[in-house]
């Protein structure tokens, strides 16, 4: 299970990272209308948005270690979500986050985790702050 708190935190880092949205960094150069109208096509788009999935292989190197897994994320709306992080050779499931506007809940090596706030949940079973909102 150590092995892989290392990933389950990244996971969740990425999580928070899509909780906020930043706006276009500003270059000397100005862009083109029609660059500029798409952006803002673009971003109505994403704000309408309310349910999306994510599937794919992530790598993570963290210190001397590194690892690969696979990882499935459905957002239910703005307020709920669920994580399955699988082994990538096994397609068993490492780990399983569920979470809500009340509470977030961590399945992992047969045990079950559970409270009202990601962050303190996950500084808990990670050991070190880990923020998972915008």
């Amino acid at each position: 299970m150590k092995q892989w708190m290392p990933v389950i935190g990244c996971c969740l880092l990425t999580l928070g990272g899509c909780a906020s949205q930043n706006q276009p960094r500003h270059t000397t150069e100005a862009a083109s209308p029609a660059a500029e109208s798409a952006w803002r096509q673009r971003q109505a788009d994403f704000a309408r948005m309310s349910a999306w999935r994510l599937q794919g292989k992530v790598g993570v190197q963290f210190k001397e270690q590194s690892a690969s897994f696979n990882m499935s994320w459905l957002q239910n709306g703005n307020d709920g979500y669920e994580m399955n992080i699988k082994n990538p050779l096994t397609g068993s499931i490492v780990a399983y986050l569920k979470g809500n506007a009340s509470e977030v809940t961590l399945q992992t090596n047969g045990k079950t985790y559970k409270d009202a706030s990601a962050e303190r949940l996950l500084q808990g079973q990670l050991g070190f702050p880990c923020r998972s909102t915008g």
